[in-house]
């Protein structure tokens, strides 16, 4: 992952300096990744960029890379979720149905999901293929934050109810609770 993330970041080096950095940041391990050093000066070398993702009507509270760096998804108080191509070649598309601000949004491993929590005390699970999406309920307080497992097959949800809920990403409608953060 954190070679792909740094041949992104060096392929748009030269067009967009900032979201090369915005990559860079996002390596795990940035001293046992060859070229990370090199790549982050340069790209502090250059001037900023200046592109603007906009959108929402609230502000937002959450961006996440996709795995490949081509898309970002921003999650905001405006109850939706952006997902927007870096290079601009398509119109940002915007994932609703929360009755409540997002709080949290993550791409899992594959790129093909995004989840998204909400303070109405649900997450979504949406396809990025196709558009459909499934409710993720269980909580009875606001979702703060979400994780996908490293494989992602499973998405963790953690909610101001003291609950973490992990559900699979292949049938989400039941969960598991892991309780214990009162």
């Amino acid at each position: 992952r954190d070679a792909n993330h740094l041949a992104v970041a060096l392929s748009v080096l030269e067009e967009d300096p900032t979201l090369a950095l915005a990559l860079l940041r996002e390596i795990e391990e940035p001293g046992a990744t060859r070229g990370w050093t090199p790549a982050t000066v340069e790209a502090l070398q250059r001037p900023a960029s200046r592109a603007i993702v906009r959108g929402h009507d609230g502000y937002v509270v959450a961006a996440t890379f996709s795995p490949d760096g081509a898309s970002i998804a921003t999650a905001s108080h405006d109850q939706s979720v952006q997902l927007v191509r870096v290079n601009g070649d398509a119109p940002p598309r915007s994932l609703l149905g929360h009755t409540d601000n997002v709080t949290d949004v993550a791409f899992s491993p594959d790129g093909r999901l995004v989840a998204r929590a909400s303070l109405d005390g649900s997450a979504r699970l949406w396809s990025v293929e196709d558009g459909t999406h499934e409710l993720l309920t269980g909580h009875t307080g606001p979702v703060e934050s979400l994780v996908f497992s490293p494989d992602g097959k499973t998405l963790a949800t953690a909610s101001n109810d003291g609950i973490v809920r992990v559900f699979s990403t292949d049938s989400p409608s039941t969960s598991r609770l892991l309780r214990g953060h009162q």
